[in-house]
């Protein structure tokens, strides 16, 4: 499946929009949370990885996905299997919630701060989401968290890299 260039683009992080809250702060100081619109990303129930819408319902309410890192290789599932990123929230023990933006930012400044390979999930859960239950929020959570972490970046990273190929030499 092959999405049109516009689609592309507006899914796609992009570096120079910033949001109303972060229009003082330099682009490269943003939280990689906050260089992306999570309303557009989804996790499909059953399947690994993101995904971005590829079309619009149908009557039997299926809809075309496709995988956020190629924006090729898609599927058609029901649109109940659908959940947007941004709807995640994470509850700490007194009772706020936070959302997955913080939760990478959080993150993200953790890696800035000396990340270590052998680092425990339960050290990384309490970066991730400060305060957190231990009821509600999981190892296997970070686990998903962080792969969903490496997918966003990994495909900044190759938007990155398809801009400087495409930009002129002088």
């Amino acid at each position: 499946m092959s999405m049109d260039k516009e689609t592309e683009k507006a899914l796609s992080p992009d570096k120079k929009t910033e949001s109303k809250k972060t229009a003082e702060i330099p682009v490269e100081d943003l939280g990689i949370g906050d260089q992306l619109d999570f309303n557009q990303l989804f996790r499909v129930k059953g399947k690994q990885g993101l995904f971005v819408i590829g079309s619009t319902v149908n009557k039997s309410k299926m809809i075309r996905v496709a995988s956020f890192l190629d924006f090729k290789t898609g599927t058609i599932v029901n649109v109940n299997k659908l959940i947007c990123l941004n709807d995640y929230k994470f509850l700490t023990i007194r009772g706020e919630h936070l959302s997955l933006v913080d939760v990478f930012n959080n993150y993200q400044k953790y890696l800035d701060g000396g990340y270590k390979e052998g680092d425990k999930a339960e050290k990384i859960m309490s970066i991730m989401v400060p305060n957190y239950d231990p009821e509600y929020f999981k190892a296997y959570h970070v686990n998903t968290i962080l792969k969903w972490y490496q997918e966003i970046l990994t495909k900044m990273q190759l938007n990155e890299k398809k801009e400087e190929t495409q930009t002129p030499q002088q």
